[in-house]
């Protein structure tokens, strides 16, 4: 069909794009949501085995970050594929997720409702 058959589906469409040209830019990280559909935090933060906060990110060799212990775990059930792909890994190297760990304590933080656990881990005591 061409836009000389359906001159109505431009205003249609356009009805719909105007508006959500006039919301607000989204947050720079997406956000995951509980089961409460609560906002909790943002997705990054979330650890795709244990659905939790990492305290101790780890990019393993597919390129995704997990928690240092639930990846840990994984590879000593002698499961040696990606937890995200179901793809055989390179190797099992563990490289520490750095900057992801400084975003998640300052977002912590900012939250003022630091997990006394995980600030007693951050500090190293």
């Amino acid at each position: 069909m061409t836009r000389e058959k359906r001159p109505d589906l431009l205003n249609k469409v356009w009805n719909v794009v105007e508006p959500l040209m006039k919301k607000p830019p989204a947050a720079s990280w997406p956000y995951f949501q509980s089961a409460s559909g609560e906002n909790c935090a943002p997705a990054a933060f979330i650890c795709p085995i244990l659905m939790e906060i990492m305290k101790d990110p780890q990019v393993a060799s597919d390129g995704f970050t997990y928690e240092a212990e639930a990846i840990r775990r994984w590879f000593g059930s002698r499961n040696n594929r990606s937890p995200m792909t179901n793809l055989a890994l390179p190797n099992l190297n563990l490289i520490p997720n750095r900057a992801l760990r400084s975003s998640i304590h300052e977002y912590l933080r900012q939250q003022q409702q630091p997990d006394p656990a995980y600030q007693q881990q951050l500090s190293g005591t």
